[in-house]
């Protein structure tokens, strides 16, 4: 973690409820060929209700600098994701636990609050590191290629073998519980994924998902600050 520290905080919101009430009505895409599972909303969070991010970004902004002190900005993609579990036969099952990525580098750090009220334990993220040996392993264009089809509806040969070797790259340093209104944010440099999407009987999994730039000319980063 090169930008800020792993952080999680409880009861983020003062009142959650006006968040779950925009994520069951807002419009959703479609299914297609993207590297994340499940839907976003259609349209940024920012474009329909700027002073709810504001407010977010600004208690996300505070954990780590003195607003009252120093200048800060900030730049934020946010949405809401859906993602339907695999079964409730096995949670566990590869088709339903997440991938290991890096979102996207032109970001500092990313994150998601849990916006499920009956939460199914294990179904919330997971921080990876790679596995002694794989230092130097990058994700195919193959690999990319046939997640992008799975997850637009085709049935994709030995997909699950695929899956089962990515995974392998990898060992799991840190387990996050998805607690309704909880927030998790990382840098953009760290290895995660959901852990599991949860089980059918519980709904699909629902998050308020974040991609943020945060700038402060008077200081560094939280991990890169130095003191005189």
């Amino acid at each position: 973690m090169k930008n800020f520290p792993l952080t999680i905080v409880d009861n983020f919101f003062d009142d959650p409820e006006p968040v779950v009430d925009l994520a069951n009505y807002i419009g959703y895409t479609t299914p297609g060929e993207t590297t994340f599972p499940g839907v976003v909303s259609s349209c940024d969070i920012t474009e329909i209700n700027y002073p709810m991010i504001n407010w977010m970004m600004c208690k996300i902004t505070n954990l780590f600098y003195d607003l009252d002190r120093v200048y800060v900005t900030w730049t934020a993609e946010t949405g809401f994701q859906k993602i339907q579990p695999y079964d409730d036969k096995d949670q566990f099952h590869i088709l339903n636990r997440g991938i290991p990525h890096l979102d996207l580098q032109n970001n500092l750090a990313a994150g998601v609050i849990y916006l499920n009220k009956n939460f199914c334990k294990d179904a919330g993220t997971s921080i990876y590191q790679k596995k002694k040996g794989s230092e130097f392993y990058k994700t195919s264009r193959e690999f990319v290629d046939a997640t992008k089809k799975y997850h637009s509806g085709y049935t994709i040969e030995n997909y699950e073998e695929i899956l089962k070797s990515h995974l392998n790259k990898f060992e799991e340093t840190v387990r996050v519980q998805p607690k309704f209104n909880r927030l998790i944010l990382y840098s953009s440099d760290v290895w995660h994924c959901q852990t599991t999407y949860g089980k059918k009987s519980k709904g699909d999994r629902l998050t308020l998902r974040f991609f943020v730039n945060i700038d402060c000319q008077e200081q560094h980063l939280p991990l890169n600050r130095y003191y005189e």
